[in-house]
């Protein structure tokens, strides 16, 4: 808001690969950013009004999730299942909301696997694509991956993008369901505002 902000038409997505994030430097004139185009922080305390505003823009939120959170991979997070903490529990993670399916229709989930391939060191050493093992120095290890596709559980549901890579979730994304018995919905995601930004002309 203080030091203006670029449109996505101004200064579009450019990595050269989509499944890996912007590299390369920042090409932006820093010297003619809209320092009009963003007018403030909008909140918002109920899950109607929220979704409203998901159908023009992504929601900061703010969300208390449980260990089991870092081993999620796919399906709908459900009150109970591991993946949140207590109704009530401190925030501990901010995500993004960046949709909501009121009807929820069972969604393709591709779901990232990992095997470790594991070999005796030879006199050479490891190859490039290979590393060392820390607990034997005597193995040369490789990283395979591989995804597969399973399907989601039907019902409605807010996406959530989180910040912990591609091979997190549904390709760093979450499904949180919309469960009205649900205080204060999934991980206490309306426990605390969520928030938007306000820009010029709304």
């Amino acid at each position: 808001m203080n030091n203006g902000t670029l449109t996505d038409e101004a200064y579009p997505y450019s990595s050269q690969s989509k499944d890996k994030g912007i590299t390369g430097e920042c090409t932006a004139d820093l010297n003619n950013l809209d320092k009009g185009l963003v007018t403030g922080v909008k909140y918002h305390y109920d899950s109607g009004d929220a979704t409203k505003r998901l159908s023009t823009r992504p929601l900061t939120g703010t969300f208390s999730v449980g260990n089991g959170f870092s081993f999620y991979s796919h399906g709908l997070i459900v009150n109970g299942d591991g993946n949140c903490n207590s109704e009530g529990a401190m925030p501990n993670h901010q995500m993004a909301v960046v949709g909501v399916d009121t009807v929820g229709d069972s969604v393709m989930a591709t779901v990232p696997e990992k095997f470790v391939y594991a070999r005796w060191k030879p006199d050479g050493g490891c190859n490039e694509d290979e590393y060392e093992a820390d607990w034997y120095s005597g193995t040369c290890l490789t990283d395979v991956y591989w995804k597969r596709e399973v399907e989601m559980a039907s019902g409605p549901y807010y996406k959530i993008q989180n910040s912990w890579d591609l091979d997190w979730g549904h390709g760093g994304f979450a499904y949180f369901a919309i469960q009205d018995d649900v205080k204060h919905g999934n991980c206490s995601m309306f426990q605390w505002p969520m928030q938007s930004v306000s820009v010029r002309g709304e």
